[in-house]
């Protein structure tokens, strides 16, 4: 899997983000946002975490659990490493399949102020290629956020939250004994196998001794769908294997 930076309280952050810093009109003044640019930035990129509304939507790949203290769920977007089977030869994302919301929201995303960690602040991915001084809507409108840039601040909020559900969600299944360790070992039509490993799954079998009280809890929450969807993706590593079969390298 792809190596993420450790946010407890919201789970991982994508390995997309290197360089963050905080939004401020005298650095970040004079930037455009341009969208047109594509996914080629996320070509590298073979799982990404998962907020906990996402899960049913993102479930046409495998979806499993981050390896680790923090365990959330994560789409697995290829099978190889630094490879992500979802973005085109072209920076397209491929037609008719999800996106992620950490790929929506980048290049911005919520952090805790250096100076007060109690304080959240929006951020942005400095290197990013969606961001210039040539091209697209401009972050700032004579100093001031433009709506480009208030528009951004809503989503990473309403991203963030969701995230710290996903975290709630799989500290819940841990908590209930349903992760186990899990490795995949994938075999290619054209020849050859790749193993897939350092993550966890749900082990179907100890669902169903959930207590009726936990369940309810669960269903409350708006756990149930995310539970199942999860665990009907683990056909989806098949699909993977498909999409890796038309890349020339395969």
């Amino acid at each position: 899997m792809s190596a993420i930076n450790p946010a407890p309280e919201a789970g991982p952050i994508p390995a997309i983000f290197r360089a963050v810093e905080a939004v401020e009109a005298g650095r970040h003044g004079a930037l455009r946002l341009d969208r047109r640019t594509g996914f080629a930035y996320a070509r590298q990129l073979n799982a990404v975490p998962l907020g906990l509304t996402e899960i049913v939507a993102a479930s046409e790949t495998p979806i499993v659990l981050s390896a680790g203290p923090v365990p959330v769920p994560v789409a697995v977007l290829g099978v190889r490493a630094e490879e992500n089977l979802l973005v085109q030869e072209n920076g397209e994302w491929r037609p008719g399949a999800y996106v992620p919301g950490w790929l929506r929201c980048y290049p911005f995303l919520l952090l805790p102020a250096t100076d007060a960690p109690d304080k959240l602040v929006l951020a942005l991915e400095s290197g990013s290629p969606l961001l210039s001084a040539d091209a697209g809507e401009p972050l700032f409108d004579e100093g001031n956020p433009s709506e480009v840039l208030a528009a951004a601040l809503r989503f990473a909020a309403a991203m963030r939250a969701a995230l710290q559900d996903s975290v709630a969600f799989g500290r819940a299944l841990n908590d209930a004994g349903l992760l186990r360790p899990q490795q995949a070992d994938l075999t290619f039509r054209a020849g050859g196998t790749v193993r897939v490993d350092g993550f966890l799954t749900i082990d179907p079998d100890k669902v169903d001794d959930v207590p009726d009280e936990t369940f309810l809890a669960w269903r409350r929450r708006g756990w149930i769908a995310p539970l199942y969807a999860m665990l009907h993706s683990t056909p989806r590593w098949g699909r993977l294997l498909d999409w890796a079969a038309e890349r020339p390298s395969a």
